[in-house]
């Protein structure tokens, strides 16, 4: 009888063993889990900035190979260049040209995505700050107060100041629908592009993100009917704003901020292009052209701006004699890696026109590397000159879409001064 026993026992043993070999080893690791893209649908995205929140709103949706991804600031759409998770479940959504990554995992539901965005600012310098992501949330800011809103829509002039000195001015250009607020900063070197936010009963909130920028602008309306308040961009900058109604305010003219030092000797450069041959101001590229010189790096926002303008004049014009030209002062230093941003920012706008690489984005050095400027006081600086070589006019800075009818008055008044050179 024990021995019918032991050889039951056995005749069990082995057949667990058998069972054993058909499945995975005890000591084996589990199938893994495929990592999951965010759900497609809106998404309200929070930088948690040294002034507090800084919130948009980002819309993913389905793409021919995945998902795609753009953020909505009042009537603009800024697409992402890729939505990609890795084998460790890492979600990424990436703006390539300006180097501007948000890394973050999503929770057990996939309703909430937590991480980090950085941002490069130069070669020795990446911004970074927290963020997160919840699904399907369509606010911006958050409304606390019971009163009614204020008006804010109208034309502001506004003082900045950091650490208590000046440090700017601009005109606020505020369009407002209810609770709604939209707009814009203008200032003599460029536009604060496309703000969205509320009127929180007394209270602006204001902010925009756009890969390059993430600014967020809060402030009180007091009794005096000013507006108080604070500016904060990126991971650092921060600086005070105080602003009063003036429907009257106005910039100095555009064209009247930069000029030759000496007219007699024109604009000269000598520059490589991208594959490392150098153009300089008599080359037959340009030889008996009227051109357009844009000063500009593939960084700036307010250049990402110009280039489809410029695109679009020199796809019009340039049967007729019309040449742009862009020199390009870069974030790094780094010929590679300058050259990869700047061949990024070609394909995002489908660029035609050639671009140099001129140098570094500190204002000082290229200023330097253009000795016939009195200075370079802002990106992009355009300049146009006649079939014979001689400059006809210097514009600084660039208002552009965001500014609405500014925009539209520049881009008029350009083409019609290019055709007058034709």
């Amino acid at each position: 009888m024990i021995r019918k026993h032991l050889v039951f026992i056995s005749l069990l043993a082995v057949a667990g063993m058998a069972c054993t070999n058909q499945s995975t080893p005890p000591d084996a690791a589990p199938a893994s889990i495929r990592p999951e893209l965010p759900p497609t649908g809106s998404w309200r995205f929070v930088l948690q900035s040294p002034g507090g929140e800084l919130p948009f709103t980002v819309l993913i949706e389905d793409g021919d190979n995945g998902r795609n991804a753009v953020a909505l600031n009042d009537a603009e759409r800024l697409e992402f260049d890729r939505v990609a998770v890795a084998e460790d479940g890492t979600v990424t959504l990436s703006i390539d040209h300006y180097e501007s990554v948000f890394r973050g995992k999503l929770n057990e539901k996939g309703t909430r995505l937590e991480g980090t965005w950085t941002k490069l600012v130069n070669q020795d310098r990446t911004a970074t700050l927290p963020f997160f992501a919840v699904h399907d949330d369509t606010s911006r800011f958050e409304v606390t107060s019971a009163e009614d809103p204020v008006d804010l829509a109208g034309r502001w002039s506004v003082a900045f100041t950091q650490d208590g000195e000046p440090s700017g001015e601009a005109i606020g250009e505020f369009r407002q629908e209810g609770k709604r607020l939209t707009g814009t900063f203008l200032t003599k070197t460029g536009d604060y592009r496309f703000l969205e936010g509320v009127v929180d009963g007394r209270q602006l909130k204001l902010s925009c993100f756009d890969g390059g920028h993430a600014f967020l602008f809060l402030a009180t309306l007091d009794e005096q009917n000013r507006l108080r308040g604070d500016f904060w961009s990126s991971d650092k900058w921060h600086e005070r704003w105080d602003a009063e109604r003036n429907e009257a305010a106005e910039l100095p003219d555009a064209y009247s901020l930069t000029e030759l030092q000496d007219p007699s000797n024109g604009f000269r450069f000598s520059f490589p292009d991208l594959e490392g041959n150098l153009v300089n101001h008599d080359s037959e590229l340009l030889a008996g052209k009227v051109r357009l010189i844009t000063l500009f790096g593939s960084w700036c926002p307010n250049c990402n701006d110009e280039a489809p303008l410029l695109e679009s004049l020199f796809r019009q014009y340039g049967d007729r004699g019309f040449q742009v030209l862009g020199l390009a002062f870069e974030a790094t230093g780094d010929t590679k890696r300058d050259t990869r941003a700047i061949k990024r920012f070609q394909k995002r706008h489908k660029l035609t026109y050639p671009i140099l690489l001129a140098g570094t984005k500190d204002k000082a050095e290229a200023g330097k590397k253009l000795p016939d400027l009195n200075h370079l006081l802002a990106y992009p600086t355009s300049i146009l000159i006649d079939r014979k070589g001689e400059v006809v006019a210097i514009h600084t800075g660039f208002s552009g879409p965001g500014t609405g009818h500014h925009y539209t008055q520049y881009t008029e008044d350009l083409r019609r001064r290019i055709e007058e050179l034709l």
